[in-house]
């Protein structure tokens, strides 16, 4: 037994158990709580993963909008290029041609 609880008194020894006791009795309580609260927004993450994205047709029709630009600039871009050069606005091949290779001319 160690020394402080040999020469300590009972009562009070018995008080700050149930002092002890309580304040486990608030965590536990506490604790019960947060995971009730979790399990509640799990169960709502996971239904709000079953549905639908409900923008998914804006969406489909805005990256089909981009794409159409992107082909739109690629040829604005192709046609300011001299006749024998055919590389694309971002460097890569158009044509047959590697951009910034020398032309067999």
């Amino acid at each position: 037994m160690p020394a402080d609880l040999a020469s300590a008194d009972p009562a009070r020894l018995v008080v700050r158990l149930e002092n002890r006791l309580g304040a486990l009795e608030q965590v536990k309580a506490k604790a019960e709580k947060e995971i009730d609260r979790l399990g509640t927004e799990m169960a709502r993450a996971n239904e709000d993963l079953a549905r639908a994205f409900p923008q998914v047709r804006q969406l489909d029709e805005a990256r089909d909008r981009a794409a159409r630009l992107d082909q739109q600039l690629q040829e604005a871009a192709r046609a300011q290029l001299p006749d024998n050069r055919s590389e694309s606005v971002d460097g890569t091949v158009l044509g047959g041609v590697v951009a910034g290779a020398p032309s067999a001319l």
